[in-house]
């Protein structure tokens, strides 16, 4: 809101002072034009009002982002823990199929190394008195 001017005032006031009057009212027009821009100082406290309320949302809406992101935070790190613990409770259990597959093929290579060691012997004594009962 810009503060009006007497426009007939001030030009009357520059053809007192020697001015031409067209002269005059140029310089006029060109002084309320260049004004015609600025603010007043109502205007600037009107914009210093709203930008302090802008300011106190702008306070309020980091603090509720700060808040959800501590939610988010104790959220995601509740998560990782039951992600975790599935993941030993996974491994346990891997672990322990492991070790049953292990027991189980240790078993079948004893046996098939006991009947092949049984075989050989075999085969052993049999060639052994083929020569010896020749």
């Amino acid at each position: 809101m810009a503060a009006t001017v007497d426009t007939h005032r001030e030009v009357k006031n520059l053809v007192d002072a020697g001015f031409e009057e067209p002269q005059a009212e140029a310089v006029v027009e060109t002084v309320v034009a260049g004004r015609a821009g600025l603010s007043t100082k109502t205007d600037i406290r009107v914009l210093r009002a709203d930008m302090n309320v802008l300011r106190t949302e702008m306070q309020t809406d980091m603090q509720l982002l700060r808040t959800e992101m501590q939610v988010f935070r104790a959220d995601m790190q509740t998560e990782m823990q039951l992600l975790r613990a599935d993941m030993q409770t996974d491994m346990r259990l891997l672990r322990a199929d492991m070790q049953t597959d292990m027991k189980d093929l240790k078993i079948d290579l004893i046996k098939w190394l006991g009947g092949t060691t049984i075989a050989v012997v075999g085969i052993a004594v049999a060639v052994l008195s083929l020569i010896l009962g020749s």
